[in-house]
């Protein structure tokens, strides 16, 4: 992911986002682990975590 105001997604951060939604929201999931390896990767993946989805988004990621 790209850091600062010319933040552009790539395909791969959009899907890693997604993957990390679904299972954070999906009934059957009980836990997640995500990448701890780089601090980096850290970051990423809790900003992923925590995002703000629409009502739409919401309703996909959690089917």
């Amino acid at each position: 992911m790209v850091e600062g105001p010319d933040r552009r997604l790539t395909l791969m951060d959009r899907n890693a986002e997604a993957a990390v939604q679904f299972a954070m929201r999906h009934p059957a999931v009980c836990s997640v682990l995500i990448g701890t390896g780089k601090v980096s990767s850290l970051q990423r993946n809790l900003d992923a975590a925590s995002l703000d989805l629409s009502e739409d988004a919401l309703a996909f990621v959690s089917t």
